[in-house]
């Protein structure tokens, strides 16, 4: 490229993951398992006699250190066999037991339940099932059209499978999901008139009963913006009292 000769490489790290040559991301989870167990380091240390640090802190730092780090691209690389994914289980029960306190005999299952932690096999399905609801309510078609055909010839298809065999297991029918409305990306200071209600400067928040007020904002919401979208903003706030009477209140609406 540009004269100079690229080095074949038989892996390749790219946003924190790492592509072998045989795509079956057993240097990612090689690499994986070895930093989270460095973090553990820091559990192990914060749950020293001398630190005494409660179930719930310990439990706080799993979750920071050692989750969100085996969260991050578990959606492509738990495609792997299970077998290769089991390598990075010791990682998750050795942090769930220091923070708890539990024995190494303890099973695992108990310790799940006693932390409130989906183990890994389950969590990465809830990640999967979770990304693909969220795009199919998003306007990008290329991934709807692979998340829901079926048989779409496209490099993700191992993930379509994955996700398809997921959701029938839960009975779920992922085409129901409707996308989310969208409103105007044009900024209201681009918009060429802005129609605003000024009904309630007339009142004058320090001598008008508050009940007065809220049942007029009332019966001008109800009455003239029934069909409309309402977007609540925070109020007009002074800490001296205003010569003149101020707005007590904004109402921001789009039309349905």
């Amino acid at each position: 490229m540009q004269g100079n000769t690229l080095p074949n490489t038989r892996s390749l790290r790219l946003l924190g993951l790492t592509f072998d040559h045989k795509l079956n991301w057993k240097e990612h989870i090689k690499k994986l398992k070895a930093t989270s167990s460095k973090k553990l380091n820091i559990i192990k240390s914060v749950c020293h006699f001398k630190w005494d640090a409660d179930r719930k802190t310990l439990l706080i730092l799993y979750n920071s250190l050692i989750q969100s780090t085996l969260d991050y691209g578990s959606i492509i690389y738990s495609l792997t066999n299970q077998n290769t994914l089991k390598t990075i289980n010791i990682v998750q029960n050795a942090g769930i037991r220091m923070s708890i306190g539990a024995f190494k005999s303890s099973p695992v299952d108990s310790m799940m339940c006693e932390a409130h932690c989906l183990p890994l096999y389950i969590r990465q399905k809830y990640l999967i099932t979770k990304f693909a609801a969220k795009k199919m309510t998003t306007p990008q078609i290329g991934i709807i059209r692979t998340i829901s055909n079926p048989y779409h010839e496209h490099l993700l298809k191992p993930l379509y499978i994955k996700l398809h065999d997921i959701l029938e297991e839960i009975s779920f029918n992922i085409s129901n999901i409707k996308p989310k409305e969208t409103f105007s990306t044009i900024p209201p200071w681009n918009t060429n008139h802005i129609e605003a209600n000024t009904e309630l400067i007339k009142f004058n928040k320090y001598d008008t009963p508050h009940s007065l007020i809220i049942n007029t904002f009332y019966e001008i919401i109800n009455t003239e913006f029934k069909n409309y979208y309402h977007v609540h903003t925070d109020a007009s706030k002074q800490h001296t009292k205003p010569v003149s009477p101020l707005p007590t209140g904004m109402k921001i609406v789009s039309i349905n």
